[in-house]
Order: structure tokens, then C-alpha cells, then sequence
């Protein structure tokens, strides 16, 4: 019996030292992998940083390989998470790579098994537990998103964000309250869908107010602009236009435009005074237009001053040339195109018009000279020639600029 029980012991001791041996091997052999590396990632590649586990490696508090890992997350628990943003890479001395992740809810964060390629150098193409995840995708416009928008709802319910809000990890919106946006004419540039929840969403411009910021709205918040009613001005002052005009020219001694007092309506290049009567009668319409007639202290909005004059018909004036200017041989050419003669083309300066105009101010206009065409009415068919333009007149190619010089050095 006492021979049994020092074998026994004897082989109790040589098991027991075995297995210290064995277990002083693993852990010799865990102790040689070392980290040999980290990288952080730059802030700029974010959005190509979103992946999805593949359900084949777990996530743990450090490199796995590493002495002290433990687990944050199994490979199974892992492949649930809807994304998880790649925030750091580990390089081990066996060569392998980890990157350190998180998930967008932030509960599980920790290192990912990602391959044997660095993949700093395409963070597309990770191996191991990750695969990478577009998170958006390209979306079309529509033809109501490509005209002018508004904010449906401006306020706190609605944001404008740097991103679509869940689509990227940890985006705070660019404005939290859009208040100050509403009514404001918006336009779209491009649009995605989030394919986090498949909410599409427009990338937009406040176009009232360049200055404010530029960012992304969901599509459900956006609307079509109305612009707002102009305030109706109540009173009796007539705005008018008088009688003389101004004739635009390029002043040779100073380099610039400059302008003439035309009183006469082109009589000193031989019309007779009554022959412009598109003229005349643009002015007494326009000086009779109740669309222009308010209240003295109110000032004329610019959009309905400009299409005031453009229905008087002052937009653009054609005045009489002929026949006292031009020679004239009876059945010639003239006498084929216009009984009436040839005209000049003379379009408005809107730029000279005052910024500011009141109800009841009187307007002198000032008119730009079309120097390469006289103008007709074509009464017969000659080919080519009688295409008319929106006025109802045709062109004759015709150089008038030494005419317009000469305008100028009379008038400088």
C-alpha cells in the first residue's frame, strides 16, 4: 500500500508539473504577439467608414490576439448592429489588423478582426469581421424639387444638417431651429435616400438669404415656394414716365457709358416729331397703369414696376429712321419691305432706373441702341428675310456704330 501511494503521488507530481509547463508555454506563446502599431483615422474619410460585421469575428476590448482581450461583443451580437463606424487601426506583430469600432448607438465599441492588409490604404476594402456599408445612395430630383422650395414647416420640428441626420455617426444639425428660413425661397442641388431608413433627403440653398447656411432636409419638408403678395398700396399718385428720354452711349473720352438728353424725339436724325407713335402711345399707357398709382411714401416694388413698363410697351422702342433719313427710290427696296420706312431698335436700361422709385415719381428712361440691325415691317414674303422677331419686326443687318461713336462725341 505505501508502494501504491508514492506511485500515485509521483504521478500526481509529474501531471500537475505538465501542466504547469503547458500552461507557461500558452501563455509564453499569447505574450509574443505585440502590437506594433496604431493608426488614427482622418476625420475627412468619415464617410467612407461605416460598415457592417460579417458575423464571423467578435469585437473585444483590444486586439483579440492580445493578452488581456475580453470579448465587448460575439461575432453573432456583432452582425446585429445595423452600422458601425472604423475609427482606429492596430497593427499586430503577426501581421494581422484590427480597427477599432463603435456602433452608432454607442453601446459596443472595441476591436474587430479586419484581415492581413492594412486597410488604411482603401478603407472600402476591409477583410475579416467588417464589411463596408454606403449608408446613402444617389437619388433624382424631381421636376416640383427642381424649382423654386420653402420650408413646409420652418421651426424646431424642422433641421438643416450637415449630413442626413443618421446616416453618418454622432452629426449634429447645422441649424436646430429654422425659424428665420420661413418664407424663404430655397433651391435643391442634389438629393439622396438614407438607407438607414430609406427617408429621401435634398441637399438645399436659401436663395433669399445667400448668407444663411446650406445643408440637408428631408424631402417631407420641403415644399413649393409661393412668393408673397406684394403689399397694395392705397393712394392716388400716378408714377409716370416723361416724354424725353435718354439715349445710352459709350463715351470715347472717358472710357465709360455715359448718357444724352434726347428731347426731341429723334428729330435731329430727320424724323418728323409725330412718327414714333409706339412711343406715344407707350407712355400714355404706362402713365395711366393703376398698377403703378399708390401712396407717395410707399415704394413701387421693382418686379412690378418692370413689368409695368414692359406691358406699356417701353421694354423695347422702335423709332422711325425713314424716309427722311435713308434715300428712298420709288418701288426700291424700302418701298417692298415698308411703306412706313425703317426703324432703329432702342432697348431700356433698366440698370439707370433708381432703386428706390415712389408711388408718384416720374421716370426719365434711358435706352441702349441695338448697333447691328435696322428693323422693319415685313408687308411681303422675301425668304430669308422676313423672319420676324416677338415685336413683329425683322432685322437688316447693318454696322451703326460709327453712328453711335458719333452720337457720343456730340453728346460727351
Amino acid at each position: 500500500m505505501r508502494d501504491s501511494l508514492k506511485r500515485t503521488l509521483t504521478i500526481s507530481a509529474a501531471a500537475l508539473s505538465f501542466a504547469t509547463v503547458a500552461s507557461f508555454g500558452t501563455s509564453a506563446s499569447a505574450s509574443k504577439i505585440k502590437q506594433t502599431g496604431t493608426t488614427n483615422v482622418e476625420p475627412t474619410t468619415a464617410y467612407i467608414r461605416n460598415y457592417k460585421a460579417t458575423g464571423s469575428n467578435a469585437i473585444y476590448t483590444k486586439p483579440g490576439k492580445l493578452h488581456g482581450a475580453k470579448m465587448v461583443a460575439s461575432a453573432s451580437t456583432a452582425a446585429q448592429q445595423p452600422v458601425l463606424r472604423g475609427y482606429k487601426i492596430a497593427k499586430l506583430s503577426n501581421k494581422s489588423y484590427y480597427m477599432k469600432v463603435v456602433g452608432f448607438d454607442g453601446k459596443y465599441r472595441g476591436y474587430i478582426y479586419v484581415g492581413k492588409k492594412n486597410p488604411i490604404n482603401n478603407l472600402k476594402k476591409v477583410g475579416g469581421g467588417l464589411t463596408y456599408l454606403s449608408t446613402t445612395s444617389d437619388a433624382t430630383l424631381t421636376k416640383g424639387e427642381k424649382g423654386d422650395l420653402a420650408l413646409a414647416k420652418a421651426g424646431s420640428e424642422t433641421q438643416i444638417h450637415k449630413v442626413p441626420k443618421g446616416s453618418q455617426y454622432k452629426t449634429n444639425p447645422l441649424v436646430t431651429d429654422t425659424s428665420d428660413y420661413a418664407g424663404h425661397k430655397l433651391a435643391a442641388s442634389k438629393a439622396v435616400t438614407n438607407n438607414m431608413d430609406g427617408q429621401k433627403w435634398v441637399y438645399v440653398s436659401d436663395v433669399t438669404a445667400p448668407t444663411n447656411v446650406s445643408g440637408w432636409v428631408r424631402a417631407s419638408d420641403l415644399t413649393t415656394y409661393v412668393a408673397p403678395k406684394a403689399p397694395v398700396s392705397v393712394g392716388n399718385d400716378q408714377t409716370t414716365v416723361t416724354k424725353n428720354w435718354q439715349r445710352e452711349f459709350y463715351n470715347p473720352a472717358t472710357g465709360t457709358k455715359a448718357y444724352s438728353f434726347d428731347n426731341l424725339n429723334l428729330q435731329l436724325i430727320g424724323t418728323s416729331g409725330n412718327a414714333n407713335v409706339n412711343w406715344t402711345t407707350a407712355v400714355k399707357k404706362f402713365n395711366t397703369d393703376a398698377t403703378v398709382k399708390g401712396d407717395k411714401k410707399d415704394v413701387v416694388p421693382a418686379d412690378t414696376l418692370a413689368t409695368a413698363l414692359k406691358n406699356a410697351g417701353l421694354s423695347t422702342v422702335y423709332m422711325k429712321v425713314t424716309p427722311t433719313m435713308l434715300a428712298r427710290i420709288p418701288g426700291g427696296l424700302l418701298d417692298k419691305i415698308d411703306k412706313t420706312g425703317a426703324y432703329m431698335k432702342f432697348d431700356l436700361d433698366m440698370d439707370n432706373i433708381p432703386t428706390t422709385t415712389h408711388y408718384g415719381d416720374q421716370l426719365k428712361l434711358a435706352y441702349k441702341l441695338d448697333n447691328t440691325n435696322l428693323y422693319y415691317k415685313p408687308l411681303v414674303s422675301l425668304g430669308g428675310l422676313t423672319n420676324t422677331n416677338a415685336d413683329g419686326y425683322a432685322a437688316l443687318p447693318i454696322q451703326l456704330n460709327a453712328m453711335n461713336t458719333l452720337w457720343g462725341l456730340i453728346y460727351q
